[in-house]
């Protein structure tokens, strides 16, 4: 049982360190989501928060559509990141129970 604890005591020390790695790049890119809003046949990009409980709605002015794709894979690589960083805490939270012998 001693090989077994070492294992999962050096997964959840793995995990982290992984968690660590995903708080920092998260910090690094933009949050919310990108919507490309339509006014009298004209295409305006915003980027959509919520804050504090409220949405809020910023322009991102006119930008060349590499940028706009760029700030895109942004904020879809954040989400990406958000979602590993939610299946290793639950991957932790599972290897303390163990450590501790409940189910």
């Amino acid at each position: 049982m001693g090989v077994l604890k070492g294992v999962l005591e050096e997964e959840r020390e793995r995990l982290k360190q992984v968690e660590k790695g995903y708080l920092r790049e998260i910090a690094k890119l933009p949050e919310g989501s990108i919507q490309i809003k339509k006014i009298k046949e004209h295409d305006y990009p915003y980027r959509i928060l919520s804050k504090k409980g409220k949405i809020r709605c910023e322009y991102l002015g006119k930008l060349p559509e590499a940028e706009l794709k760029e700030m895109k894979d942004k904020v879809a690589l954040r989400k990406k990141y958000k979602s590993l960083l939610k299946d290793a805490r639950s991957n932790q939270k599972m290897i303390e129970r163990a450590l501790r012998g409940k189910k």
